[in-house]
């Protein structure tokens, strides 16, 4: 299980374009935080039946909702998000725009 991530601090900056991470299968991405309201889009293929994205039950806001499926969209609030994790089985991506 592996994932990649910016060089930088997975931050989003004001002016838009954000951090994109990818991975294979259930992969902990850390914390991320998000400087202004966005979209996340994610994508997975091979065996996606799951999908998820997950941060913190503490965190003020949720990354992501569960779903199935191989790609979709979701608002993401600017916050921070800690312990983010995806959970799937098939090789994914998202990023924050």
């Amino acid at each position: 299980m592996t994932a990649t991530a910016p060089s930088a601090p997975a931050a989003v900056t004001e002016g838009g374009g954000g951090g994109s991470y990818s991975g294979t299968g259930t992969t902990s991405v850390g914390t991320l935080t998000v400087a202004r309201d966005s979209t996340s889009r994610r994508t997975c293929e091979g065996a996606c039946s799951r999908f998820s994205i997950f941060n913190s039950a503490g965190d003020e806001n949720s990354i992501g909702p569960a779903s199935g499926g191989h790609s979709g969209t979701a608002p993401v609030s600017a916050g921070s998000y800690h312990e983010v994790k995806v959970i799937t089985g098939g090789a994914w991506s998202f990023r924050i725009e």
